[in-house]
């Protein structure tokens, strides 16, 4: 495909970035520390290098699938600071499709800490066969934040990828 997925859908992402700032904020009116990123592009990415073109590694030279979100600098540094003080052992999305591209909302949960992560993400359908494939069978859908650097990366891991998966 040569459209980016959103191109035609700006109106419903803005819709989706919204309600993740309205999830944010109830958080906070809970006590939460929450951290809103704003991702500049999600990419769908396998280990056969189908959905996105290329196999990306984690850092250790293995390839792995997932979705890569790339963030702004200072986005990315927030983030990584959040997950070092931080053991995040719940997940959250809210979901919804317009056509053929999912765009949803990941909130991950650092219960104890009582921190959150809330990230807006999107993919179009017809791109995520090898990551889902992959993700159903490893029983987990891995989600990279990196900075436009790609020199480092945090990784999500959601235990129950059907959340994010389409129908």
């Amino acid at each position: 495909m040569n459209d980016h997925p959103l191109a035609g859908k700006e109106t419903a992402w803005e819709a989706v970035v919204a309600d993740m700032e309205a999830t944010a904020e109830a958080y906070r009116e809970d006590g939460w520390q929450a951290v809103e990123l704003h991702p500049g592009d999600v990419i769908p990415l396998s280990a056969s290098g189908v959905d996105g073109g290329a196999n990306r590694d984690d850092g250790s030279g293995d390839a792995w699938s997932g979705l890569d979100v790339l963030l702004p600098g200072n986005e990315f540094s927030s983030v990584e600071a959040t997950v070092e003080s931080a053991a995040f052992d719940e997940s959250e999305v809210l979901r919804t499709r317009e056509g053929s591209v999912v765009l949803a909302v990941l909130v991950m949960r650092a219960s104890a800490e009582k921190q959150a992560v809330l990230v807006p993400l999107y993919y179009d359908v017809g791109e995520i066969a090898g990551v889902a494939n992959a993700a159903r069978t490893a029983g987990r859908l891995d989600v990279a934040l990196r900075p436009l650097s790609n020199d480092q990366r945090v990784l999500f891991s959601l235990d129950d990828p059907e959340l994010l998966l389409p129908e």
